[in-house]
């Protein structure tokens, strides 16, 4: 049996690892997954029968026996979940023999550009996974390196949850993410309730309010007097409940426009956590029209230019004329050749 490491330096792209999982699975691979052990809980949902081993990678020790692991265990082929950033760095400024293999996701491709801690991962691994079609599209001048992309759209089956918040016959614009004012445009959400009051629309916002910019965005809601028009939690959100959510939502809202920090950036170079979840439960996205000339945009979306489009969006309950079908077999295979040809 051939046998790879899966690694996750960092906590933030678990959303990554279930497909691969999947994927090495089914092309008859023994895994070996290691990860951050502040991700065991969300890892041990998986309920995936492989070897996971957790360290504490805030130590440079840490890095030095996962390197012992992989020679020990004899792993030649390795992939990095996150193959940017200090830590990945760190390690490749570690010794490794020629017969292993790297590979890595690059979440933001337009660090090979601008950053000199990438140019030197790039060299102990030239060999890319990115995470849509239109982020592969602007790779093709990268000369020295080979890239391929996967869509992450497949997770676990949760448990069906029963909750508190029933939709009936509402509209639900769900909004998945971390609650970050970088990230996303609410300042826009709350000045289009002021123009539009619906009351079967409902915002979900599935991302913890005690952190980040969450309770400066909480505190605007009920200060503006629309709690009526969200969902909000102070915690947390449990797998099964954030799945329902996504099953059951009329549109994900990205909220990025041309104001938005690094707006740009997610039109090239990266993408939004919310774009693979569109193709999971083909759920379509309701995009800023920086986004609608893109080639190989492959997901259910609609676009609007200003407040009047979205209004009539969301009053006329409009369904998305793109329609992508997502296919597990072309996405392992696609994977997986890529895996064994490089």
């Amino acid at each position: 049996m051939k046998k790879i490491a899966l690694i996750e330096f960092t906590t933030s792209h678990t959303e990554c690892l279930y497909s691969q999982i999947l994927f090495l699975q089914e092309a008859g691979y023994q895994i070996t997954l290691v990860c951050d052990k502040k991700v065991e809980n969300i890892v041990s949902e998986f309920n995936i029968d492989i070897t996971t081993i957790y360290f504490d990678f805030s130590k440079f020790s840490s890095l030095l026996q996962v390197r012992s692991f992989l020679i020990k265990h004899n792993l030649q082929t390795v992939i990095l979940n996150t193959a940017q950033g200090n830590i990945t760095l760190k390690f490749f400024v570690l010794h490794f023999p020629k017969r292993i293999r790297f590979f890595g996701i690059i979440h933001n491709i337009s660090k090979l550009e601008t950053s000199t801690g990438q140019k030197f991962i790039s060299r102990k691994t030239g060999s890319y996974f990115v995470l849509s079609k239109y982020q592969f599209r602007n790779t093709f001048d990268k000369k020295g390196l080979s890239f391929t992309y996967f869509n992450p759209s497949f997770f676990p089956k949760h448990n069906s949850t029963k909750l508190a918040d029933v939709k009936g016959d509402k509209l639900w614009v769900v909004i998945p993410g971390a609650l970050e004012y970088k990230r996303r445009d609410y300042d826009y959400l709350f000045d289009f309730l002021g123009n539009y009051k619906e009351d079967k629309l409902k915002f979900i916002l599935l991302g913890n309010g005690s952190i980040n910019d969450g309770p400066a965005i909480i505190n605007k809601i009920i200060e503006l007097n629309l709690e009526r028009y969200f969902t909000f939690f102070n915690y947390f959100i449990p797998n099964n409940v954030f799945h329902y959510y996504l099953k059951n939502a009329d549109y994900l809202f990205p909220l990025i426009h041309p104001t938005t920090e690094g707006a740009f950036s997610y039109t090239k170079y990266k993408i939004s956590g919310m774009f693979p979840l569109s193709l999971t439960y083909n759920v379509p996205l309701l995009c800023h029209d920086i986004f609608k000339d893109l080639e190989d945009l492959e997901y259910p979306a609609l676009f609007y230019n200003d407040q009047n489009d979205l209004i009539n969006i969301l009053k006329k309950r409009l369904k998305s004329e793109r329609t992508f079908i997502l296919s597990f077999e072309d996405e392992k295979n696609r994977y997986i050749d890529f895996l064994e040809r490089n």
